[in-house]
């Protein structure tokens, strides 16, 4: 028998291997097709799994490092200018990151004296924040924190709208113009000037009074500060008893403008001060209701107002004549109005009184007195110049807000207290700033005013 050819070896191993094909296709399937049904679950349940681990780690990692892997990370803005443009709160931000450490006390413990409500009425917004949330305590990381947030867009206020009438308490309130008379040797003013009666209610005006003097009560013998040597000595010449006083280094304390305590005690026996306590908005119930009520009788919005000040006259204490914004400056993150509102009757004295304008506010229970010190393009008016005369008789209390032509990202908001001077708890300090045209007051919320270094940048950045 003939041996086959290589071609005709091939063709019959293809055949056989169709055949054995066939014969297989020819067999049921059933059980075939569940096995790779089985295995195709097998394998997307193993991926989701898979899956599921990756985005847990990835969701693990910290935000830069998941924009950097995915190379979207935002480049760093070299030289770029802060949107706090604000020098003097450039320069706290610095001195708070300075003294972090520097003090015995815990960063809660710091803030407890100025965190303590002076107002705890209950007439208001029923959803206010706790006190315990300080939705506006602003720590050194936060002052950071809102540095680098690059949407803040500063907004102005130029122009108040008083309304015609308005509604406190069931009592329908009309605002009124206050007639003004310009002195000779002034041109013209921008200044409009308001009353507006009953603005508080009467327990208003109470609960306001008793909580600032609790709080008072608290204080241990305050410090004084001073902004200048020619200040001290001026008002040491206004007392026999201490015009021959010499001062020492001594005297003072390390790093700031204070007296110690002990000299500064000799002090208190002569100089006189008023006496203010603070809150901000968020720290009560109180202050949402009257951020509404002012916005809606004035048109002062409560984004550019600062802080409150409840401040107490006793008698033979006044202020000396000053304007609320700095006349002559270019800044215009300054004081353009102000709302005051007078707490309590005064038997005698303690008018606020406008000399440019020739006129004299008597201070009566619940009235608010509205000007503004700025014009429409952020001048300060000279003819804004005012005074508290002093108390003949009785006490003076007011309640006081300035609001202000640009705002700031810290504005209306809490600083962390500079570390200096050494103090004890509830221990306030007096400032007493420019003899000319200020007054001593003492507050309980210690500023950078009185720090060395933070003057020392602040003369450099003028």
């Amino acid at each position: 028998m003939a041996k086959p050819s290589r071609r005709q070896a091939a063709s019959a191993a293809q055949a056989q291997s169709r055949s054995t094909a066939g014969s297989k296709s020819n067999k049921p399937v059933g059980k075939s097709r569940n096995a790779n049904t089985a295995g195709q679950s097998s394998f997307i349940l193993l991926a989701a799994i898979a899956l599921l681990v990756l985005i847990a780690l990835w969701s693990a990692l910290p935000q830069s490092s998941r924009e950097s892997a995915a190379g979207n990370a935002e480049p760093e803005r070299e030289g770029e200018d802060p949107v706090l443009q604000q020098h003097e709160e450039q320069i706290v931000e610095q001195l708070v990151k300075r003294e972090a450490g520097q003090t015995g006390k815990s960063s809660q413990e710091s803030h407890n004296h100025g965190n303590e409500q002076p107002v705890t009425l209950q007439q208001t917004r029923p959803d206010a924040p706790s006190n315990e949330q300080q939705v506006n305590s602003a720590t050194a990381e936060q002052i950071e924190e809102a540095r680098r947030d690059k949407e803040w867009v500063p907004t102005v206020l130029s122009s108040m709208r008083i309304s015609s009438s308005l509604e406190v308490a069931g009592r329908r309130l009309h605002p009124k113009l206050v007639k003004t008379k310009l002195s000779e040797r002034r041109r013209k003013t921008d200044v409009k000037m308001y009353t507006i009666d009953h603005l508080l209610t009467d327990a208003e005006c109470r609960g306001l009074i008793g909580a600032h003097d609790r709080y008072v009560e608290k204080m241990i013998d305050p410090i004084f500060c001073f902004d200048s040597e020619r200040t001290l000595r001026l008002h040491l010449e206004e007392h026999d008893d201490l015009r021959s006083l010499q001062l020492r280094d001594s005297d003072f304390t390390e790093g700031t403008t204070c007296l110690n305590t002990s000299m500064s005690q000799k002090l208190n026996k002569y100089i006189k001060y008023s006496v203010s306590t603070s809150f901000y908005t968020g720290e009560s119930k109180f202050s949402y209701e009257m951020d509404k009520r002012i916005e809606e009788a004035t048109g002062l919005p409560p984004l550019h107002g600062g802080k409150y000040q409840v401040t107490s006259y006793r008698s033979g204490v006044g202020y000396k004549t000053h304007t609320d914004c700095v006349v002559g400056s270019s800044e215009r993150r300054d004081r353009f109005a102000t709302v005051l509102v007078y707490l309590n009757d005064v038997p005698a004295g303690g008018h606020t009184i406008f000399p440019e304008l020739n006129v004299s506010i008597e201070p009566r229970r619940a009235k608010g007195l509205v000007w503004n010190s700025m014009s429409a393009d952020g001048t300060c008016d000279g003819t804004s110049i005012h005074n508290a005369s002093q108390v003949e008789s009785g006490r003076k209390i007011i309640l006081q807000r300035w609001y202000y032509y640009h705002t700031f990202q810290m504005l209306g908001k809490r600083y962390q207290e500079p570390a200096l001077p050494e103090r004890g708890p509830n221990q306030p300090f007096i400032s007493c700033d420019q003899y000319d045209q200020g007054s001593c007051r003492m507050y309980d919320e210690w500023q950078y005013t009185h720090i060395k270094e933070y003057i020392r940048q602040h003369a450099s950045r003028k």
